[in-house]
Formats: C-alpha cells, structure tokens, sequence
C-alpha cells in the first residue's frame, strides 16, 4: 500500500492566503513595515554601542543573526508588497534633516572605529566618506526632469 501525501508549497500557500484575505494583508504588511524600521533602528543601536564598547553585545548576543532575522523579515514584507500589489505612498516629503543626522552618526562612528589608526588614515578615509556621500547623494536624490 502506498501512501501518497499531497505537495506543499509555502510559496503558493501565502500566494492563496494574500489573495483570500486582502484586508488582513494589508494590515500584515503596514505592520511588517513598521517593524523593519523598529528593526533597524536597534540595530543601529547595538552597531553603536558594539563601537563604542568593543564586546558588550557580541559577547552576549550574536549580530549576525540578527541581521539575518532583519533579512528575514525584509524578504517577507517585500515578498508580500509585490504580490499583494501594495505600492507604499510616502505623503511627508523626505526631510533632509534625517540624512544629514545619518551622515553624522556615520561620521562619528567612523571617528570612534578608527581611535588607534594614525590621523592622516583617518583624515582620508573621512575625505573618502564625504565623497562617497556626496555621490550617492546626487545620484539617489537628483531631480528628474520630464523633457
């Protein structure tokens, strides 16, 4: 006798469960994308303060997981967007402010890694940083113009 068990496939079950219940993927996927922020700002957090104290979180908690957890839950937010044809609509117009705050906080990262290399190491990488910065800043936020 034998026993044949029908196939299962993760990937055409959620694609039945986003088509079934449209309102509640909705929902998951504001609520996935709140959570990858949340996610990311506290591994902002624990990078900081990894730098700043050398061991106080990998000796306790491995980051690579966590970042793959990040991964994890990027992939599923953005599997269920593309699937659910959920376009994000952004009605706040991006502050600037935000990005000039992260190139801070990268700059003093970047200062506080690098405390026992010579100064004009750090004075090139810096000068590196900036023009790194620059060119993805005109490359991401250039104006397009219709012509």
């Amino acid at each position: 006798m034998h026993i044949s068990f029908p196939s299962f496939s993760l990937r055409e079950h959620l694609l039945r469960l986003l088509k079934r219940h449209p309102v509640k993927t909705l929902f998951f996927y504001s609520l996935g994308s709140e959570l990858l922020i949340l996610l990311f700002l506290f591994f902002a957090f624990l990078l900081t303060t990894e730098i700043t104290l050398p061991g106080f979180i990998s000796l306790r908690l491995n980051l690579t997981w966590y970042l793959i957890g990040i991964l994890a839950a990027t992939s599923l937010v953005l599997f269920i967007g593309k699937n659910a044809d959920i376009q994000p609509s952004q009605n706040i117009p991006f502050e600037k402010i935000f990005l000039i705050l992260s190139g801070l906080w990268a700059l003093g990262i970047t200062v506080l890694s690098l405390h026992d290399f010579p100064w004009w190491v750090i004075v090139l990488l810096l000068i590196i940083l900036a023009i790194v910065s620059t060119w993805f800043w005109r490359s991401f936020f250039k104006k397009t113009r219709n012509t």
